[in-house]
Formats: C-alpha cells, sequence, structure tokens
C-alpha cells in the first residue's frame, strides 16, 4: 500500500479584473506595460465574503465528484492565503464530510483538511 496524489483541483472566483479595467483605474499604467511587467492580463478576484476555504470548498466538490469518499485519507488544501494566520484548526462545513481543517506547524501556509470516517 502507497501513498499518491490521485488528483489535483482547483476553483476561481467569478469576479475577474484584467489589465485594461486596471489602466482605467490607475491610467499613469497601460495595460500592455502591466503585461510585460507583471506577466497576468487578467486577475480572479475573491468576494468580500469569499475565503480560501470557501474555494478550497469549492474545488473539492469538483475533485470529489470522481471518487468515492469513503477510499480517501485526507484533501490537502495549500494556499498562501489562508482564513487565519494564528489559528491550529478551523472548523469548515460538514456536507461533504469534512470535519477540520489543521495546520502544520512546519508549513504555514500549508492546512490539511481531514475527512470524517
Amino acid at each position: 500500500m502507497g501513498t499518491k496524489i490521485s488528483a489535483i483541483s482547483y476553483f476561481l472566483p467569478d469576479q475577474i479584473l484584467d489589465n485594461i479595467q486596471l489602466s482605467a483605474e490607475f491610467p499613469e499604467w497601460e495595460a500592455t506595460k502591466i503585461m510585460e511587467k507583471v506577466g497576468i492580463n487578467r486577475r480572479h478576484i475573491s468576494g468580500k465574503e469569499e475565503t480560501a476555504v470557501d474555494l478550497a470548498f469549492e474545488a473539492a466538490k469538483l475533485v470529489l465528484e470522481d471518487y468515492d469518499p469513503d477510499l480517501i485519507d485526507f484533501v490537502i488544501l495549500c494556499t498562501q492565503s489562508p482564513d487565519y494566520f494564528f489559528t491550529a484548526v478551523a472548523i469548515i462545513p460538514v456536507p461533504m464530510g469534512f470535519v477540520r481543517m489543521s495546520a502544520s506547524p512546519g508549513f504555514a501556509p500549508e492546512f490539511v483538511i481531514t475527512l470524517s470516517g
């Protein structure tokens, strides 16, 4: 018996901010210059009440559609934008069987979501 990553998923917020919109807000920045400097044409922006856990929950729903939840040992959430920077455990929604999210002390932005068994 071994360990493996069976699937990877992501979920992006609906709101998009592109370089043309950004340059309209900041006229001294040209859209083409922004692209040249940062290499990004558009960004997905989360809503005011939308958190990393909300996005992770949607991504997990997408990836778990093709798997039997009873066969999954755990789901790993990696983020540079955790909901809480100084807490070790955060409760997240239970509908999919998720019980808790715990942070590993050595991996500040990485969180492990465990499944109820």
